[in-house]
């Protein structure tokens, strides 16, 4: 029986094929990516295609497991040839393969993200007031009622003596949960116009 710290021949012809397990699926997964960067402009059929790849993949992955499970010593295909001189031993190989079980089993919650962008379409960007409920509009006035209070814990006074004298306007209140909902409208505006920054 070949030992598992020893190179193989046999380990090295499955480690060639992990690598052009990971390799396509490096490729499918880029080629996804920069399409949906494009954000409308994206080409749906092609990400669709992509997710169809590496579901492939993640096939071909599988079938390797079975094959690693045969042990070292099952046959080494004839025409294999390794393309590099690594000296890959059976542990090394057991170590990786295994390790790929644990990034592939995220595939599932990645292509439902995907799904989920795929399909996603224009969004307001104030939320509209009639669709909240009873008990959102409460909370959203027993905040600004808070918000109000703490205000005025802080700040006692309405209005400086310098603007008064000058005959200035008072400040005019904004709610809180009008001001909540500016900032996560420009955070939006941010986010859709890729500035990296608030």
């Amino acid at each position: 029986m070949m030992p598992f710290g020893a190179p193989s021949a046999r380990a090295m012809q499955l480690w060639d094929e992990i690598d052009q397990i990971v390799s396509g699926l490096s490729a499918d997964m880029q080629s996804i990516i920069q399409e949906l960067a494009k954000g409308a402009e994206r080409n749906a059929p092609l990400v669709h295609s992509k997710m169809q790849s590496i579901q492939a993949k993640i096939g071909d992955y599988r079938h390797l497991l079975d094959k690693v499970a045969q042990g070292p010593d099952a046959p080494v295909d004839p025409a294999f040839r390794p393309k590099t001189s690594s000296q890959t031993t059976w542990q090394d190989l057991i170590g990786r393969a295994y390790a790929l079980r644990g990034e592939f089993a995220q595939w599932p919650e990645v292509n439902t993200k995907i799904h989920a962008q795929l399909g996603f379409g224009s969004q307001s960007l104030y939320p509209n007031p009639d669709e909240r409920s009873r008990l959102e509009n409460q909370h959203l006035k027993t905040q600004d009622v808070i918000f109000d209070m703490l205000h005025r814990v802080i700040n006692p006074h309405q209005q400086s003596q310098t603007a008064q004298d000058q005959n200035a306007h008072a400040d005019i209140p904004l709610a809180q949960s009008t001001f909540v909902h500016h900032m996560l409208a420009a955070l939006r505006l941010t986010h859709a116009q890729r500035l990296g920054r608030p």
